[in-house]
């Protein structure tokens, strides 16, 4: 059995090789954001409140491309039918899957941990390797109830996963502006046994702390809520690919309408209508690329609220990145304009009778 599993597993990881199976991307990202938060509060937190607050912000860090890109890539899956025509069973499919995404998972949490790790204040050596392997188990905990929920509604509630991914990223951003007052708050508790009575000795992230440092007390819960995510994601079934694209006027295109006729008639040029055309009309329809760029509307609403608990020249500065914003997010859309699903009609582009300047502009 485990023979086929590792060859399904090997297959799963190198499908994608044209494309990078590896999310480089948002390992980078979580990286910056980790070493960050855990420089700031080394100097404030006790070794259980400084876990708490690092295996939090690796959750919410680690969430964010599982309702992206990554978590698109862990569901879908475009060898499906040849895989599943071969002599292998629906449970040796499931559990190459799964450790498929326990793989991807554990990079992600790794990566969202290892700086602050590395930083942990009062931790021995393996402490800090506890406190990677705690992020691990919390991010697949975490990770399979988000790609369960995406598995069971498929290519419905789109507006519903792009609210969350938003909320998501305005979140993470607002506690790096604000949030970080509130750590000596957190300062008192320096034992699982301390926050008994307070709804923090309900928190998971506290839990997985409190094993990383050997308290055996929170053990039970952090391993009931590891085998809980596992076993989810064992029974999940096989995702069947959701429509990239739905064929229904948007209600970006809607908005947009006055614009495009206006472009159409005054901005582009005879030759360059038909890749402007394409570009304009997929683009809004496009599942994946509304998943990865509609939620960074999360910056600037993360810098309204931030600008609103601030005074005097702090609050000038945050509504003056404000105004900036739109000039910065156009650079990251087009970026992505490659990156989508409808590459597969680059050849309309490519066989279409105008030069490539054309098609450039």
């Amino acid at each position: 059995m485990w023979s086929r599993v590792l060859a399904l597993l090997s297959v799963r990881l190198g499908g994608r090789r044209e494309t990078s199976n590896l999310p480089v991307g948002p390992l980078l990202m979580l990286l910056g954001i980790s070493a960050l938060f855990g420089d700031v509060a080394r100097e404030i937190l006790p070794p259980l409140a400084y876990g708490t607050f690092v295996l939090s912000v690796s959750t919410a860090l680690v969430a964010i491309p599982l309702l992206g890109e990554v978590g698109a890539m862990l569901r879908s899956d475009e060898a499906a039918e040849w895989i599943e025509a071969q002599p292998v069973t629906p449970l040796e499919l499931r559990t190459a899957r799964t450790l498929h995404a326990l793989l991807v998972v554990a990079a992600l949490a790794a990566a969202a941990l290892l700086p602050a790790a590395l930083l942990a204040p009062g931790f021995a050596a393996a402490e800090r390797a506890s406190l990677v392997l705690a992020g691990a188990a919390l991010g697949a905990a975490a990770g399979a109830l988000l790609l369960g929920v995406q598995t069971v509604l498929g290519g419905r509630a789109e507006a519903l996963l792009i609210a969350l991914q938003t909320v998501l990223i305005a979140a993470v951003l607002v506690g790096g502006l604000a949030g970080l007052r509130l750590l000596p708050e957190l300062a008192p508790y320096d034992s699982y046994a301390a926050t008994r009575g307070t709804a923090l000795a309900a928190y998971p992230p506290c839990w997985f702390a409190a094993a990383a440092l050997g308290e055996p007390l929170p053990l039970a819960g952090a391993a009931a809520a590891t085998l809980a995510g596992v076993g989810l994601l064992l029974a999940l079934p096989q995702p069947r690919p959701a429509p990239s694209a739905s064929g229904r006027m948007q209600l970006l295109e809607l908005a947009l309408a006055p614009v495009h006729a206006l472009a159409a008639r005054l901005w582009v040029a005879r030759d360059e209508r038909g890749v402007f055309e394409l570009v304009y009309r997929a683009l809004p329809r496009e599942r994946e690329f509304k998943l990865r760029t509609y939620p960074l509307l999360g910056l600037p609403l993360a810098f309204t609220f931030g600008a609103r608990a601030e005074e005097g020249a702090m609050r000038e500065l945050l509504l003056a990145l404000v105004s900036l914003l739109p000039a910065v997010y156009l650079p990251v859309l087009v970026t992505q304009v490659p990156g989508s699903a409808w590459h597969r009609a680059r050849w309309l582009v490519d066989s279409a009778p105008v030069p490539v300047p054309a098609v450039q502009n």
